[in-house]
């Protein structure tokens, strides 16, 4: 099988695809999964400021992926 997936932790994957990220897990000889598109990722990250009160910044890496 030719996975691409990243191994995240507790059976979670990630993958990904030049615009959005698909998180997902094999449970039950069945994949799960969930995309998460550039508004959605906003959305995750606003949750994770409010749930732990810190402030979350981001700037573009050189020579990185993009």
């Amino acid at each position: 099988m030719n996975d691409k997936r990243t191994y995240l932790g507790d059976g979670l994957y990630g993958d990904y695809d030049g615009l959005g990220f698909t998180l997902s897990a094999d449970r039950e000889d069945t994949r799960h999964w969930v995309y998460l598109e550039p508004q959605v990722i906003d959305a995750f990250l606003a949750l994770i400021e409010r749930s732990y009160g810190i402030k979350i910044t981001t700037s573009k890496a050189t020579g990185g992926k993009s």
